[in-house]
């Protein structure tokens, strides 16, 4: 409270003062003349307190879950006696208040305001108090109460993601997003992108209609053109997911396409209500743009529907247009348009890559038509932001109501004249990275040189510069901006330095970016690219075992011939002779082998094999038949060959993370014996380093062995003898590079597609994500590979007492295609091991962007291990349960271990 001559003090004095008062011994004189001792006294003004403190300003709300949260501009406070502030909701629209908070501090300029219910529209206000007390009216922001919207809900088709790094400057955008009025009919809200602050309005359809107009939009950038569909269609891929998210329920879809700049850029949708009130909204995403500056983006938008509003820019010499950029021009000069929105909304963007030298460009907007009434012409407000290196340089937006269809460089009522821009190139530095230092990996250290460019004045051509600090820095690495980024800068160089996220293969590069400040405008420059890390894989695969041993019916010497009952395969059309191979023993000496001449069915699954007597045949007193192809499969070399197509995709459709033909192994069939198979990964784990990736993969047969007695658990490798068990490859596994002192920075895989693979991880029933329990084992022995009685000896040493889980010291994941107790299952249909077939599915890239790979359900720049797994595993089980031939009591239930303790980024591959 601020008076005029006395302040009262709030102690003692202030209280014998008012008791002084109170008994009338003050006698208040007027003033006199002169001096002090004639017994004048000064007037006193007692004049009350009335002006409450300003209201805050900017005051905005975000939703949230049962909450919103409000952040706004603190008070002018220009009496300088602002005492606190309060905070009130109305759930009715103003008409009663509930205090949230009666004593907020002064210098607050946020709060949250809790306990509210989601779906409800509250306004809210906030205001300012002094000591008297007098409380300002107070300012006021209407919000919903509502969960944030999903991001993995907004793909975007170029693996934009929040903290990510644009491949392009053109993104699209598609997505989901909620109706505020719940109506299956009628979309009764508004749903904008939020790019850079700018408000762009995003037409949004129910799931499954088209324009019935039949219009294209077409994308023109880098030279290619991009179909997107009709005018309100969603790429069908995309929409089946979306719709499959929502389950039976109305799904409301979008697709923006949108331009973005240099340096940070702030993405989000947001979603109001019909009366201009906030719904809910995404959270806000980081993203740098366009590693290499684009030299100019121009983008317009308006706001309305079913209007034609069209973009022109031309590049101009003495006041002469020597190209024009517009829809019937899409490419001209140096810029292009990226397509021509005809009936609402936009965004249309014109963009300069690359400006060689100093060029001047002019823009303008033409109302060209409008498809709301023929007759007349709706009112539409234009948008427009230009920038220029990173830097807006327009910011503007213009009524328009006049239409016209002519689109001529020519003035008129129907034309606003944005105005024009200089532009030079940016990219300008030079930057050098030298190879990273990774003796102490997670920790990578950089040492980047940046340079003034040629084109600078002699002085200072090559010179150092000077300044840079970690706002200037990206470190582009996996596709991901790396934060925080440590910089210090020495006498020529910079050293940068930052914890890595996960191993495998990448390329790292740096992008140095100094905004425009003043007269100096925006310079950058992007370092040369350098790899480290390498994926190595090892791919096991067995159609063919060596032959088993079968049921021998009948032996007629006499008549040479055998009746048999092999164990033939589903997968078999028909039983050759030249399958079967007869042994012939006299005691324990085997006397002759035998190729039978002909095969007869006998029918109920007998075949009767004709042969010709070997020599010294009335002495044999014993026989014995193996058939080849009892144990033998149909797709395990499939699951290997498409595997390995999937993983060298990663080649051609990135720029790195590539699985290299020369770090991919095969073994199949004969060559995929337990020695070539443990040796191998030995070979491998040599080779490897810290930050290295190493994944394998097996398809084939596994069994439990009844004679262990403890439901072991074996890989059948191809030798009769020679299984693997968990204890065998848990021995090669933990050969690999051990990464010291933190665990997730040696990435190791296993994919098993096997019967009873479960038991490697002590998975006998359950499932799902790495629960450490005991295992609940079924033991069952398919006696598909049966061996002589006579050799029961080579159970012995098989015999192991841990499962995979033991092994630590390495970022471990395994998957199994089953439980313990159930078989994996061979699928012809799909020409491969079902399991197989939907990880090949998920994270195959042929001729996609990693963002459009099944798994990618989050369409960020990574496929992780994580992604494989949940996308696989609910397909595989719905492919086993439902009418594909399996028998009734078929189960496909993958499961998976995870040793790592660190974060979820176990990347398979990334850009």
């Amino acid at each position: 409270m601020r008076k005029t001559g006395i302040r009262f003090m709030k102690n003692f004095h202030y209280l014998l003062l008012v008791g002084v008062l109170a008994l009338g011994l003050i006698t208040i004189v007027g003033s006199g003349g002169g001096g002090g001792g004639d017994g004048a006294a000064t007037t006193t003004d007692t004049t009350t307190d009335t002006t409450a403190p300003e209201d805050v300003t900017s005051l905005s709300a975000q939703p949230g879950d049962n909450k919103v949260s409000l952040s706004w501009t603190a008070s002018a406070n220009s009496e300088s006696d602002l005492a606190g502030q309060k905070v009130y909701y109305s759930s009715d629209g103003g008409t009663t208040y509930t205090t949230a908070e009666s004593a907020l501090s002064a210098s607050a300029t946020s709060y949250e305001v809790t306990g509210l219910t989601n779906g409800t529209s509250y306004k809210f206000k906030v205001t300012c108090y002094d000591e008297v007390p007098n409380e300002s009216s107070g300012a006021t922001v209407s919000c919903y109460a509502n969960a944030a919207l999903s991001d993995s809900d907004m793909p975007v088709q170029s693996g934009l993601t929040d903290g990510g790094v644009a491949r392009t400057a053109t993104q699209t955008m598609t997505g989901t997003v909620p109706n505020p009025t719940g109506s299956s009919d009628t979309y009764g809200g508004k749903a904008y992108l939020v790019l850079n602050g700018d408000r762009i309005p995003i037409d949004v359809t129910r799931s499954g209609s088209s324009s019935s107009s039949g219009l294209r939009r077409i994308i023109y950038k880098d030279g290619k053109e991009y179909d997107l569909d009709d005018t309100k269609a969603i790429d069908p891929a995309i929409l089946s997911k979306l719709s499959a998210r929502n389950g039976d329920d109305v799904t409301w879809v979008f697709s923006v396409t949108f331009s973005i700049n240099a340096g940070t850029n702030t993405i989000s949708i947001e979603v109001y209500d019909l009366n201009d009130t906030l719904f809910a909204r995404t959270e806000q995403w980081e993203v740098v743009g366009t590693v290499e500056p684009t030299s100019m983006v121009v983008t317009l938008w308006w706001n309305t529907n079913l209007t034609d509003i069209d973009l022109h820019v031309a590049e101009v010499e003495d006041d002469t247009a020597v190209a024009h950029c517009y829809y019937g021009n899409m490419s001209a000069g140096d810029m292009v348009l990226d397509y021509d929105d005809v009936d609402g909304y936009g965004p249309e963007h014109i963009t300069v890559d690359n400006v060689t030298g100093t060029k001047t460009y002019e823009i303008r907007v033409y109302y060209f038509a409008d498809h709301n009434d023929s007759d007349t012409t709706t009112a539409t407000t234009a948008y427009i932001t230009a920038s220029v290196n990173g830097e807006t340089k327009i910011s503007d937006s213009h009524s328009m109501t006049s239409e016209s269809t002519t689109s001529t460089w020519t003035t008129g009522s129907h034309i606003w004249d944005v105005g024009e821009l200089e532009v030079s190139g940016a990219n300008v530095y030079t930057v050098t990275l030298d190879d990273p230092d990774l003796s102490n990996f997670p920790e990578v250290t950089l040492t980047v040189t940046v340079e003034e460019p040629s084109t600078s004045l002699s002085s200072a051509r090559g010179q150092h510069v000077s300044g840079l600090t970690s706002s200037n820095f990206y470190v582009i690495n996996a596709g991901t901006v790396m934060s925080p980024v440590t910089v210090t800068e020495g006498t020529s160089s910079y050293s940068l330095k930052f914890t890595d996220i996960t191993a495998g293969a990448r390329d790292i590069y740096v992008y140095v970016y100094v905004p425009a400040e003043g007269d100096n405008p925006m310079k950058g420059g992007l370092s040369n690219t350098k790899t480290y890390g390498t994926n190595y894989a090892l791919l096991v695969g067995l159609n063919e075992y060596p032959p088993a041993a079968t049921t021998v019916n009948t032996w007629d010497r006499a008549s040479t011939y055998i009746d048999v009952e092999p164990n033939v395969p589903a997968s078999a059309t028909s039983v050759e002779s030249n399958e079967f191979t007869c042994y012939f023993y006299t005691g324990d000496t085997l006397k002759a082998t035998v190729a039978p001449d002909t095969a007869q069915s006998q029918g109920a699954g007998v075949y009767r094999l004709f042969y010709t007597a070997p020599a010294s045949h009335s002495d044999h007193d014993g026989v014995i038949v193996k058939y080849l192809k009892e144990s033998w499969l149909s797709n395990c070399i499939n699951d290997i060959t498409d595997l390995e197509a999937a993983l060298k995709a990663t080649a051609t459709s990135m720029t790195n993370s590539a699985w290299l033909d020369e770090n991919i192994y095969t073994l199949t069939n004969s060559g995929a014996t337990e020695t070539a198979i443990t040796n191998k990964i030995s070979e491998i784990a040599n080779a490897m380093e810290k930050c290295d990736l190493f994944l394998f993969h097996f398809s084939g047969h596994g069994s439990g062995n009844p004679a262990d007695g403890d439901g072991s658990q074996y890989l059948c490798a191809y030798e009769d003898a020679n299984w693997i068990s968990v204890t065998d490859l848990s021995n090669a596994l933990v050969n690999i590079p051990k990464p010291g002192t933190t665990s997730y920075i040696t990435n190791v895989f296993v994919f098993m597609d096997a019967c009873h693979s479960g038991n490697f991880i002590g998975k006998g029933v359950e499932r799902g994500f790495g629960a450490e329990v005991d295992r609940t084992i079924v033991p069952r022995f398919r006696p598909f590979m049966p061996q002589r009685e006579e050799e029961p000896s080579i159970y012995g040493p098989l015999k192991f007492s841990r499962d995979l889980r033991d092994l630590t010291g390495n970022n471990l994941f395994v998957m199994t295609a089953v439980t313990g107790d159930k078989s994996a299952w061979d699928d012809s249909t799909l020409g491969n091991g079902v399991f197989t077939y939907y990880l090949v599915e998920g994270i195959d890239v042929t001729g996609k962007y990693i963002s459009a790979a099944s798994a990618n359900t989050n369409n960020d720049t990574w496929v992780t291990a994580e992604e494989a797994f949940t996308y696989l595993d609910p397909k595989a089980e719905a492919w086993v349960s439902t009418a594909h031939g399996f028998p009734a009591d078929a189960v496909q239930d993958a499961q998976l271990q995870d040793n790592s303790t660190a974060t979820s980024s176990r990347l398979i591959y990334n850009w």
